[in-house]
């Protein structure tokens, strides 16, 4: 009976120490912290201005390297050459592009230790038409064992391009001439004023050229026919 009670006592021992060391085992993985992605852009913009884009990393663990892609409509967006933030110090930085996507890469140096807590990113576009624009990002990171995590499409941002305003100007309206109307060769005379008439110092009309030469006239008229009265009064008495 002693012999068997020990027996029993070592294998429940071993099956505890079993199950003690299964739970130690899977505790990390149950804690292991889960890296979550933010993007943020320009909601609004006109054509021909910048929109700037920044995503960020929160809650990574031992990465040792990372990769974000932002993809994006070439027919609204253009990426800015060399926009593109740089890594945290001791890394090796660079940036791919391709139609439609930008790649920013981050890898440590040999001598750097790997990376924990919050990244962040940022790059600027250009915006080509107006329309609505929606950027993508996904995420590859690489810890100092190898292991590979994707979060793929892990955050979106929308962007809405409004065309440039035309600048309407208002017609402008010529000067209007007036032609006078031809008469077809007809002439129309045009009254001359009368000439004035002054008054002596007396108030009488004084007697213009015309006047006077008329009546000068008319009286040597009178006396020739009074004249030729006398004569015929003087033959008559005799």
């Amino acid at each position: 009976m002693k012999h068997t009670s020990s027996r029993l006592r070592a294998v429940l021992a071993a099956g505890g120490i079993a199950l003690g060391l299964s739970m130690v085992a899977a505790s990390p993985a149950l804690a292991a912290p889960t890296t979550t992605v933010t993007m943020t852009a320009t909601p609004e913009v006109e054509a021909g201005k910048a929109v700037d884009v920044s995503v960020a990393l929160a809650g990574t663990v031992d990465a040792y390297s990372y990769a974000i892609t932002v993809t994006f409509d070439p027919a609204l967006l253009d990426y800015v050459d060399d926009s593109a933030s740089e890594g945290p110090a001791g890394g090796f930085d660079s940036v791919e592009e391709a139609a439609g996507s930008v790649t920013i890469l981050h890898s440590r140096l040999g001598t750097s230790p790997a990376l924990a807590g919050d990244l962040a990113a940022s790059l600027q576009f250009t915006s080509l038409a107006a329309g609505d624009a929606t950027l993508t990002t996904s995420v590859t990171l690489v810890d100092t064992v190898g292991a590979t995590t994707v979060l793929a499409d892990a955050a979106t941002a929308p962007v809405t391009i409004a065309a440039v305003p035309v600048e309407t100007t208002p017609p402008t309206t010529p000067p209007t001439t007036t032609t006078p109307p031809t008469s077809g060769g007809d002439t129309t005379s045009t009254p001359t004023a009368a000439p004035a008439s002054s008054t002596n110092g007396d108030g009488s009309l004084a007697i213009t050229g015309f006047g006077a030469g008329a009546l000068a006239v008319f009286a040597i008229a009178l006396l020739g026919v009074g004249f030729v009265a006398l004569r015929r009064r003087s033959a008559s008495a005799r």
